[in-house]
């Protein structure tokens, strides 16, 4: 924990944009500047978002969810995001699946934490910042193959797969 925050210190110091105080404004004004520039038809919609920390705080929950699982199957507007969609929904149905197993596993460790936390941290604040559900799908790539790897982690289908395929 100390290291963590040795870490967020450092970080702050090196460009103006990631200082803790600034840093509300600047998720802000990106917010505003994607839902401009992409239409705010396709984007997330966070009312009332100000550039202050308990704005940002009141729209975590959704911000969280929406850079996780959006858009949704019936938010498509075309061909492409109507794929994404539909990844987006087999994500949430397995994260749901994964969720009422673990009442009954309680499986957790270090690792599962970490993945969890940098999951959850890098789309709320990409949801945030980027809520155009296009750059979104692009900027996913970061954190959902680890999101996808705990979900699936001790899944039968993917027991059985393995088995399977030895090399995996």
């Amino acid at each position: 924990l100390a290291s963590a925050a040795i870490v967020l210190v450092v970080v702050s110091r090196v460009h103006p944009n990631f200082d803790f105080n600034y840093l509300p404004t600047v998720i802000v004004e990106n917010n505003r500047a994607y839902t401009a520039s992409g239409g705010a038809d396709h984007a997330i919609g966070f009312a009332e978002l100000e550039p202050d920390w308990v704005s940002l705080a009141r729209h975590a929950p959704w911000a969280a969810f929406s850079g996780m699982f959006r858009p949704l199957p019936g938010e498509s507007f075309n061909f492409l995001s109507l794929l994404f969609s539909l990844e987006n929904g087999v994500v949430l149905l397995l994260t749901l699946w994964s969720l009422s197993r673990w009442g009954k596993t309680r499986q957790v460790n270090s690792w599962m934490i970490a993945v969890l936390l940098y999951t959850v941290v890098l789309a709320l604040l990409l949801a945030l910042s980027t809520p155009n559900f296009g750059s979104l799908a692009r900027y996913k790539t970061g954190f959902m193959p680890f999101f996808v790897y705990l979900i699936l982690f001790n899944h039968p289908v993917a027991q059985a797969l393995q088995r399977r395929l030895k090399f995996l």
